[in-house]
């Protein structure tokens, strides 16, 4: 471990090995310590530690200060005497990710478009980069209810995925997560279940038994539990994902406005109104300050909590 993490290589793999645990308060201290020390001329290191500051903040919920790392990441990239291409789709991606989880669709699908036009040039067409782009541009057509299209460039990223990766591969974990969604969105709940689980399976094997994309498939089986009328069941794997978010996330991380919405749903099922009311409100106050007033799903919070008051 002493080798490892030896020099500044050895700390930016230590950030990247926090990063991966789901550390991401520790990662964060550790490229900010790197940025300090960073000779201003080094624009290639710098450019990296702004990409891996902006993945920090994304995940933590802070979508502005991850734009503005992000945004930083591309100035330095465009700026350069040789420009490396991959780096600069990557850049586009996971700038477009950002304007995803703030709701501007067309954005980001405009970015992920520029990111696979330089990918499609320069990448034999098996690339795993190819895989991460399709998925993305997959992501936003299910948010915009296109499922035909959704699951048509999913379907392209397994194609590559299941090629080049081992089967409990942590992308191919992401890959059936977004199939289950789209089949959960158009309500064919047996198929969602199954990818789902395909999802947990990899997941439990792959990853800390804290990880957040834990709580995430967590309460993904549970929000289908609850669609087929199972509330006890989805109450128990919504337990499950609060258990996680509260210990790894910060208190205003939109994820965890979206598990308490849920749970919420899941008590009117069982018509225990007032518990209902209690993490519905919750789901609003940090939806409020993590996406602002303004944002569609806040708007859909304040929605369902106005309604279920009704039952009071």
């Amino acid at each position: 471990m002493r080798e490892e993490t030896s020099g500044s290589t050895g700390w930016y793999r230590l950030g990247r090995l926090m990063i991966t645990m789901g550390e991401f308060d520790q990662a964060e201290k550790v490229y900010n310590a790197l940025l300090d020390a960073s000779s201003g001329d080094d624009c290639q290191q710098i450019s990296d530690l702004y990409h891996q500051l902006g993945f920090i903040y994304k995940e933590k919920g802070d979508l502005e200060k991850a734009l503005s790392y992000y945004q930083q990441t591309l100035e330095l990239q465009e700026k350069s005497s040789v420009p490396n291409y991959a780096s600069l789709a990557t850049t586009y991606i996971n700038i477009g990710e950002v304007h995803r989880d703030k709701g501007d669709y067309s954005t980001a699908l405009k970015l992920y478009e520029m990111a696979l036009q330089i990918q499609e040039k320069a990448l034999p067409s098996n690339h795993l980069s190819l895989a991460t782009t399709f998925n993305c541009i997959g992501l936003v057509h299910r948010d915009i209810g296109d499922h035909s299209k959704a699951l048509s460039f999913y379907e392209k990223t397994l194609q590559i995925q299941k090629k080049a990766l081992p089967a409990n591969h942590p992308s191919l974990a992401t890959t059936f997560n977004c199939i289950g969604a789209v089949y959960d969105a158009m309500g064919d709940y047996t198929n969602a279940l199954l990818f789902y689980k395909k999802t947990l399976e990899i997941q439990q094997n792959s990853l800390p038994s804290n990880h957040p994309s834990l709580a995430t498939t967590y309460n993904n089986i549970g929000a289908v539990h609850d669609s087929m009328g199972d509330s006890w069941t989805a109450v128990a794997f919504y337990r499950k994902t609060l258990d996680i978010e509260l210990k790894s996330l910060p208190a205003n991380h939109p994820s965890l406005a979206t598990t308490y919405n849920n749970m919420a749903m899941a008590f009117e099922g069982l018509e225990e109104y007032q518990s209902a009311v209690e993490y519905a409100q919750r789901a609003v106050d940090i939806g409020r300050e993590a996406l602002g007033p303004s944002h569609a799903q806040v708007q859909r919070y304040e929605s369902y909590l106005n309604r279920i008051r009704r039952h009071l």
